[in-house]
């Protein structure tokens, strides 16, 4: 399981594939985004080109594994995402 994220700081789009207990521990698949946890994932380089009420079409150059403490994302509101790659 996994769910997409923003990286408050920087607006990227995130993918947390896994999460890690507050005692540092590994936990399980991720499922949701809880205050303390730890997420790995894939990080996204996009930026976006159309937003409605349902769908976000996004670009992206390239992927990344990453982590990110809880306090550090904020759930995708976006009902859909379309990501298109664009080499760079």
């Amino acid at each position: 399981m996994s769910f997409t994220a923003k990286v408050k700081k920087t607006g990227q789009v995130f993918n947390a594939t896994n999460e890690w207990e507050t005692d540092g521990s590994f936990g399980r698949d991720a499922h949701d985004l809880v205050d303390g946890k730890l997420y790995g994932g894939h990080l996204f380089h996009t930026h976006q080109l159309r937003e409605s009420a349902d769908v976000v079409e996004l670009v992206f150059t390239g992927i990344e594994w990453a982590t990110f403490k809880a306090e550090e994302l904020q759930k995708f509101a976006a009902r859909r995402i379309r990501l298109h790659h664009h080499p760079s």
